[in-house]
C-alpha cells in the first residue's frame, strides 16, 4: 500500500496515458460494420425513421409547420377533444387555410404512438 502512495503521480500519469492513447487509437465500430454491409442501428430506430420520412419529402415544396399541445400535467381526455374538434375544423377548411396535409393521430392510428407523447 506505501509503494501505491508512493508512486501514485507516476500511476495517475500511466492512466491518462493509456486513457488517450486507448481513445484515440480505438476502431471506428460503425465504418466497420458498414464495411461489412452491417448496418448498426435497427430499422425502428428513431432515426432511421427519421430518415426515411426526410427521404420521402425530398422534392416537396412549400414548408412543414408543427403543431404541439403542451400541459405541464399531462393533456385530459377533454384537452384531447378539443384538440380533435379543432383539427377537424381546420380540415374542413383545408382549401381556404390553402394547406394540402395534416398528419394527425386522430385519423392515423399507426402514427399515434409518434406524435403523442406518454407524458
Amino acid at each position: 500500500m506505501q509503494k501505491i502512495i508512493k508512486w501514485r503521480w507516476i500511476l495517475l500519469i500511466v492512466w491518462l496515458a493509456a486513457t488517450v492513447l486507448l481513445t484515440v487509437f480505438q476502431p471506428d465500430v460503425n465504418a466497420i460494420l458498414q464495411e461489412r454491409g452491417q448496418d448498426p442501428l435497427a430499422d425502428n430506430s428513431p432515426s432511421k425513421m427519421a430518415a426515411s420520412i426526410l427521404k420521402d419529402m425530398t422534392g416537396a415544396t412549400g414548408t412543414s409547420n408543427i403543431i404541439v399541445f403542451h400541459n405541464e400535467n399531462k393533456l385530459s381526455d377533454e384537452d384531447m377533444k378539443g384538440i380533435e374538434a379543432g383539427i377537424a375544423n381546420l380540415k374542413a377548411h383545408q382549401k381556404e387555410l390553402g394547406f394540402d396535409e395534416l398528419l394527425d393521430p386522430f385519423s392515423l392510428p399507426e402514427a399515434k404512438s409518434s406524435l403523442i407523447s406518454g407524458d
